[in-house]
């Protein structure tokens, strides 16, 4: 195994174990205030960061190549679908078109943070080549 994984695994725990208690102190005070508001707008978006961890080394590859960035829609699309499953319960007050199961459960809440940052993250691309009328062409056939 390469150092830099093993750096990364370890990296990769201790923010879970920093995101977990700080989940846990937040709820702690919440429950002493009575507001729960910014308990539980942190804990939407509080283990995105993993996923981006996730995707590191994705990211500095795609960093090392020359060309300009851009957004890959599809994958960007895609990382919507699971801020639905994040944001719908709690931050959208809409009726849900899925199973009380799913989007109750916190483990599916935690699930979807790390994939919609690793879906960002991989979202990332460069491209290569500039084309006639002005816009940038990758270098894929």
């Amino acid at each position: 195994m390469k150092m830099r994984s093993i750096i990364q695994v370890l990296v990769f725990f201790f923010y879970f174990y920093f995101a977990s208690t700080m989940e846990s102190l937040l709820m702690d005070v919440g429950q002493r205030s009575g507001t729960f508001t910014f308990y539980i707008w942190t804990s939407q978006v509080l283990y995105i960061p993993l996923g981006f961890l996730i995707a590191f080394p994705h990211w500095l590859k795609e960093k090392r190549k020359p060309g300009s960035w851009y957004w890959q829609k599809k994958k960007v699309l895609q990382s919507i679908a699971f801020l639905y499953l994040l944001c719908f319960p709690i931050l959208i007050p809409v009726p849900s078109y899925l199973p009380a199961s799913i989007v109750t459960n916190p483990s599916v809440s935690v699930a979807s943070q790390i994939i919609v940052g690793y879906l960002l993250s991989i979202s990332l691309k460069k491209q290569l080549y500039p084309s006639e009328n002005g816009r940038i062409r990758s270098n894929r056939l």
